[in-house]
């Protein structure tokens, strides 16, 4: 059976490890990262929001709501220090320890979307962030990300009795490299399966070249995935009985109907629009 959240939560889970895998230089306006004086260290902070796990689908259309609990926070050994108190997270680091870029410093991943990949340089080490959520069964991570549709309503086209849907989802990470470093590549796409994740239908994913210059320290990224989704015009009020029932169940759809499209942009960034979000763990989406 098709899972239920796997249009909406597999879209962020690709776009998640896409921007987990890249960096560049932070955009010092943004509200959850302190001015980086020190490019050794880096702070993030702001208020922490969190989606309805009982209606989960539904709850990614009307946006996240704010969290006001305690929760503890890991960066994978990383050597930061922080948590989430009162809804609010408060997160320090000083320089990681570090992994070659082809390694475990993770960008040679990226080839798998862009054959043309270049590296100014091989010897680069770097560390990448990805703050976990250590003591809750709900949650299994935080992510800067914002999730929707755009418009918030779809576009209907009476002539061909269709309906499209296109949703956004962006989000903006951190990397640390020991040294500076320019990343370029031409145009690429793949089949999204193959890439390792699953947005619950059949999609390719286009993605523009980049030209992304790192410099030593931390670097923050700025990723967008636009989804296009045009189906029947019929399909779609089941799709939002579905989505609003208590137990959302897309294996009723016939997925094949579906017209998909996918692009993936990158950019240096750091969007105040972007929420700290958590990100719920599989098991406990209802």
């Amino acid at each position: 059976m098709i899972q239920k959240t796997k249009i909406f939560y597999g879209s962020l889970a690709v776009l998640a490890f896409i921007a987990l895998v890249l960096g560049a230089c932070p955009d010092k306006s943004a509200d959850s990262v302190e001015p980086v004086y020190d490019p050794s260290l880096l702070k993030l902070s702001g208020q922490v929001y969190n989606y309805d796990q009982n209606n989960y689908l539904s709850s990614l259309l009307r946006g996240p709501k704010e969290f006001k609990g305690k929760l503890s926070i890991y960066d994978g050994g990383l050597g930061g220090l922080g948590l989430i108190k009162n809804g609010l997270l408060n997160y320090y680091i000083k320089k990681p320890p570090l992994s070659p870029i082809n390694e475990d410093g993770g960008l040679d991943y990226l080839k798998g979307m862009y054959p043309s990949l270049e590296f100014s340089s091989e010897d680069v080490k770097a560390a990448v962030v990805a703050l976990e959520i250590s003591n809750s069964s709900e949650y299994s991570g935080l992510l800067k990300s914002l999730i929707g549709p755009t418009p918030p309503k779809p576009a209907i086209n009476l002539l061909t009795n269709k309906v499209s849907i296109t949703i956004n989802i962006e989000t903006v990470n951190y990397v640390y490299v020991d040294k500076n470093l320019n990343i370029k590549a031409d145009a690429g796409s793949t089949d999204v399966g193959s890439f390792g994740f699953d947005f619950g239908f059949p999609i390719t994913l286009t993605a523009d070249k980049i030209n992304l210059n790192l410099k030593k320290g931390w670097n923050s990224l700025y990723s967008k995935i636009t989804a296009k989704v045009t189906m029947p015009l019929e399909m779609l009020s089941a799709l939002m009985a579905i989505i609003s029932s208590p137990n959302p169940d897309l294996s009723t759809l016939d997925l094949k109907a579906l017209e998909t499209s996918g692009n993936l942009k990158m950019s240096v960034a750091d969007p105040e629009t972007l929420k700290w979000t958590l990100v719920p763990s599989p098991s406990s989406v209802y």
